[in-house]
């Protein structure tokens, strides 16, 4: 689904960024609550069936909610750049997944679409992989794919992924043309991102809070200088 904004949060107060993101979230999703807990859902439990490893050739729209047309989307990707992945993927994968000799969605004799994977000599499809293989494909789909959205929304990035890979995965979106916006719990996470890019999200009763880190320049000074990172200094409570 095609969303027709694309808006600029630095420097915006909490509750602002928190009313934008329900203004999207009534665009695309009913209800509005279940815009950010609900509609990310781990690419390698898109369908219940068999389906989800099989897809039938159709008009290309951008990536589901669900993740359910990733391999249609890949194989979209794959084809119209002369059956290669391109570079920005490719090198990324490199990294990701040193032991892959190729990996490419091929056609099937059913007229359908199955993602063949060959690693160190043995040949994978889609139910031998892992949910972390298919959420970091969608990423990198999303980073770099030719999709009419231009504002991304991810819950939780660090769900199946080896903190290695979220590390790879971030600097994926930070490359990419696209407002992002990540929710997560993890450490790891919050050391890929600018002090002063991070809002803080609480429950308070029965309203939602959203915050940014107050006095971020002098924050990250003092950061720096006990030794502590990021992600650290969330978990010790001094981003608050």
């Amino acid at each position: 689904m095609w969303v027709p904004w694309i808006f600029d949060l630095k420097g915006k107060d909490g509750n602002v960024i928190m009313n934008m993101m329900v203004s999207i979230s009534e665009y695309i999703f009913t209800p509005t609550h279940n815009f950010i807990p609900l509609n990310m859902k781990s690419p390698a439990k898109f369908e219940s069936s068999e389906r989800k490893f099989l897809r039938k050739p159709q008009e290309i729209n951008p990536l589901n909610y669900d993740g359910s047309n990733l391999q249609m989307i890949l194989y979209e990707l794959f084809s119209k750049n002369k059956s290669e992945w391109p570079k920005e993927v490719a090198n990324r994968l490199k990294i990701l997944f040193p032991g892959i000799e190729s990996m490419r969605p091929i056609p099937t004799p059913e007229g359908k679409v199955m993602l063949e994977v060959v690693e160190n000599g043995t040949k994978f499809i889609p139910q031998s992989l892992s949910d972390g293989f298919f959420k970091i494909m969608a990423v990198l789909t999303l980073s770099f794919g030719k999709s009419g959205s231009n504002l991304l929304v991810i819950d939780e990035i660090e769900n199946s992924i080896h903190p290695e890979a979220i590390e790879i995965l971030i600097d994926a979106l930070k490359s990419s043309k696209k407002q992002v916006i990540i929710t997560t719990h993890s450490p790891i996470v919050l050391n890929t991102c600018k002090v002063e890019d991070i809002l803080l999200v609480k429950k308070d009763v029965d309203e939602t809070k959203v915050t940014r880190v107050k006095n971020a320049k002098k924050l990250k000074k003092d950061l720096e200088d006990a030794g502590i990172s990021t992600g650290e200094g969330w978990l010790y409570g001094t981003l608050e």
